[in-house]
């Protein structure tokens, strides 16, 4: 896989919008032409997530920059076969934090910390919450892409290890079942001021 193989629309530069800190200028007026309105970008800004530190990456096109220059990866088939990138940065190649983590294992919180997780519709799917002071940095992120002919499709990405995809009937039974499992025993982290 070459970084020329892989291909990302706008719609992908939307989605990616709750996974970084901010809009650059020129990507807002791109997604306002295509149509988006900046209400909807500012929902996508402030949706709980794993987001991508300001110095690490701003748009997509950084990120294939840090995937293929400042990072070791590894590379696996997803439930759904798409291609999951778990990457690596070393303090050496990057100076800070890849970004902040907004989701974790509920097992690999203290007792008190369990007793607080509630749920709420995010992303359409009722999922464990829990409201935090601060987000626990990290320095790995993952890329999903989807094989093409030619070329893989970018789907999304987010700092630290791959997880599973939002549980949605269009999946196969099998493939619902084990989203549904792998959510019921993760919680997404959600920044109070």
């Amino acid at each position: 896989m070459v970084r020329s193989q892989i291909i990302h629309n706008l719609e992908s530069a939307y989605h990616m919008l709750r996974h970084f800190e901010c809009l650059p200028v020129v990507l807002e007026e791109k997604l306002i032409a295509k149509g988006y309105s900046k209400a909807e970008m500012e929902v996508s800004l402030e949706s709980p997530g794993s987001r991508f530190s300001l110095n690490f990456a701003q748009t997509i096109e950084d990120l294939l920059d840090r995937l293929f220059i400042d990072s070791s990866y590894s590379k696996v088939e997803g439930i759904n076969g798409n291609l999951l990138i778990h990457a690596a940065v070393t303090p050496e190649k990057c100076s800070g934090e890849v970004g902040t983590c907004g989701v974790m294992a509920i097992d690999s919180l203290q007792e008190a910390m369990r007793a607080k997780i509630y749920r709420k519709k995010n992303r359409g799917v009722e999922q464990w919450h829990l409201d935090v002071e601060k987000l626990p940095k990290t320095n790995d992120f993952t890329v999903i892409l989807k094989p093409s002919k030619e070329n893989f499709i970018f789907i999304t990405a987010f700092p630290g290890s791959p997880a599973m995809p939002l549980p949605d009937a269009k999946m196969t039974l099998t493939q619902f079942e084990t989203c549904s499992k792998f959510w019921e025993s993760h919680v997404f982290l959600i920044l109070k001021d």
